[in-house]
Formats: C-alpha cells, structure tokens, sequence
C-alpha cells in the first residue's frame, strides 16, 4: 500500500518536529521545504496529498509557493493549507480561499489532511478546445498580480486576452467587443470596488442578456449569494483547477459560436 506525502513549508524546528512527529504517527510520509525553492524542488519530483505552509517564514515561502502553483499547478492549491498563527494570516488565506489552520490545533491539521487524501490526486475534467480560431477573452480584475497570473495561465491555452481593472473598463470594452465579435467569453472577477460586479451583471442584463451565458464570474468568498444573485451567471471559486475554468470558457465560447435558429424554424 503506497504511503501518501505530506509536503510541510517551515523553517521553526520545533513546528517541523512537532507536525512531522504527528503526521508520521498516522502514516504519512513528511516531506520538508524550508525555503520556496526548495519546496518546488519537492512538488517536481513528488506526488503530494497536502501542503502545509507558513505564509512568511523562510523569506515568503508560503506565498511563493502559492504563486508558483496558482501559475504551474493549480490543482494543488485544493491541497494546500495555511500554517495560520495569527490573524493576518486567516485574512490572507480567506482572499485567496485557501484553508488555513493554526499550527498547533493538531486535531484539525490532521482531519485536514486526511480528508485532502481521500481526493484524486489530478483533475479528472475533459475537454476539447474550440481549434477553429482563438477564443478571444476579456479578464476583468482589479488586482494587476491576479490579472497577470489567470492571463499567463489561459494564454498558455491559445486565448487571446484583454484586460480591464474595473466594471466601467469592462462595459467600455464590451460595448464594442461584444457587437464585432472582438470579445466573446467574460472572466471577472465579483467584488470589483465598489460592487463592479453587480454592475458589470446588470448592465449585461440590460444590454445584452444573449451574453449572460458567456460571463462566468470567479470569487475567492462565498459563492451562494452570488449564484443567488445572478442565475444565468456561471460562478466558480478562485483556486480552482486551472482546467476546470478552460472547459468553462470553452463551453461558452461554443454557445457564442452556435448559429442562432430562427423562431418559425424551432421545434
């Protein structure tokens, strides 16, 4: 039987040899990254179940290997867990939609990780990409780091991207692109200030309501009150599978792409 890895980003010994005395105890192999670079160096070559990471220690190791993934691995982010000791911490976790745990509630790290174990270790999502042209893809974000990581990742997928850092960019945009065709799908993100998102949904509503079905919205908070919210919006949480918001995209993209029907012609 194939022991499951935990990979432990810290750089406090007696953190490393308190959480690595427990998770050996219940059968998990411990794997330890003190720094960032260290860590990736693990993850390239190791299959893990979780990740527990401080978020600053060892010069910013957790955030670093946060990015690395969200860039090259987001699947790994459902497995990743914030070593949390203060309340800065759970604040920067909550944004992200991490998990994040104090150190020394043992009980919930280790219920933690062995629920993150029962989970496939890959994304079992299909898909096929639309291959005759492009998708054209307009990310709006008002974070410029967020932008740059989700326009890296869906570029790597042949999606030709614009950008926008608020809801009037993004209506600005859509005012041109949605007629000519320039824009097709919308990725953007729910709370843009001063509640963009709202107003980017309902100025869709207003003016174009044939274009709902190609928006998805993505929220690192919770996700029913904006589902309930907007109906015919898609909604995903940040963190996801980088897949799973390619098929998304490519599913809506299709809709866009379908020759309508005429009314006398419909059965």
């Amino acid at each position: 039987m194939a022991v499951s890895v935990l990979l432990l980003v810290h750089d406090d010994p007696d953190v490393l040899d308190w959480l690595t005395t427990l998770f050996e105890a219940n059968g998990f192999e411990v794997i330890i990254g003190a720094t960032a670079l260290a860590a990736h160096a693990k993850l390239e070559r190791t299959e893990v179940s979780a990740i527990l990471a401080g978020w600053d220690v060892g010069g910013g190791a957790g955030e670093k290997l946060y990015d690395w993934a969200l860039t090259h691995k987001p699947s790994l982010l459902r497995r990743f867990l914030v070593l949390a000791d203060n309340p800065e911490h759970e604040q920067i976790a909550a944004e992200r939609d991490l998990v994040a745990i104090a150190s020394t509630d043992y009980e919930s790290l280790l219920h933690w990780v062995q629920e993150a174990d029962k989970a496939p270790l890959s994304s079992s999502v299909d898909f096929e990409l639309v291959t005759e042209e492009p998708i054209a893809v307009l990310i709006v974000d008002g974070d410029p780091r967020q932008t740059l990581l989700i326009r890296d990742i869906l570029s790597t997928y042949g999606f030709v991207i614009k950008t926008a850092s608020n809801a009037q960019e993004a209506i600005d945009a859509l005012e041109k692109g949605l007629v000519n065709g320039s824009i097709e799908v919308i990725l953007s993100e729910w709370h843009l200030e001063n509640d963009g998102g709202e107003q980017l949904y309902q100025w869709l509503v207003t003016h174009h309501p044939n274009a709902l079905d190609r928006c998805l919205f993505i929220s690192g908070g919770s996700l029913k009150p904006i589902r309930e919210l907007t109906p015919e919006v898609a909604c995903y949480a940040k963190g996801q599978d980088s897949k799973i918001i390619v098929a998304a995209i490519t599913r809506a993209a299709r809709h866009g792409r379908e020759p309508s029907v005429p009314p006398a012609n419909r059965m």
